[in-house]
């Protein structure tokens, strides 16, 4: 089948082209493709998948028609990661499933993306919450506390998942795990870094 993860259909992202017609042409361009699809599925008795990645916030919702646009969908992948990210000098969950009671930004979380998708109009049979297999690291973080919502002077690049386990076994990092936001990080307050990342937990 297909996956189309466009970033962002009327709205920037890092380099694309944007427009308001965007939110029409999106769900007319899934219209095309599940009908070829569809058509060529009919010459060997296939179903051919059509899926999409999803912004999970609500600017994302409303620069896509969602309601109708699922219709063409067999699934869609929200991508519940990146909260906080390597644009931001502020330390943060990147892939929260519950909103932090010690955010004040109230930036995002996963159960608030999947909503998000089931007020537009998805089937919540239709939503797959996506998982980071990596974290997001800052560095040179002003805090003496835990570095959690502190101010970095580096912004959070990304820091692969079997590096972070690599970091916590030298003993420098301490393991933490808000219960609110069900979200875990470790902080190295010798050095000042701070990493955001997903656990089986």
């Amino acid at each position: 089948g297909v996956d189309l993860d466009w970033e962002y259909p009327g709205q920037r992202a890092e380099d694309n082209i944007f427009r308001p017609s965007d939110k029409d042409n999106f769900t007319l361009l899934l219209k095309d493709i599940r009908e070829a699809l569809d058509k060529e599925g009919k010459k060997n008795n296939t179903h051919y998948l059509l899926t999409i990645a999803t912004g999970a916030d609500q600017a994302y919702i409303n620069n896509t028609d969602l309601e109708n646009a699922h219709k063409y969908l067999d699934f869609i992948n929200v991508m519940c990661y990146d909260y906080f990210n390597g644009w931001m000098h502020q330390t943060g969950h990147h892939a929260n499933l519950h909103p932090s009671e010690k955010d004040t930004y109230k930036v995002n979380s996963g159960v608030e993306a999947i909503d998000r998708h089931i007020e537009a109009g998805v089937p919540a049979d239709k939503l797959v919450m996506g998982i980071p297999f990596y974290g997001r690291q800052w560095a040179k973080v002003t805090s003496a506390k835990d570095g959690l919502y502190e101010q970095a002077r580096e912004g959070g690049m990304i820091v692969a998942y079997w590096d972070v386990l690599e970091k916590i076994k030298t003993g420098n990092y301490k393991q933490m795990y808000e219960e609110s936001a069900k979200a875990s990080y470790v902080f190295n307050a010798t050095d000042s870094i701070f990493i955001s990342y997903e656990t089986p937990k």
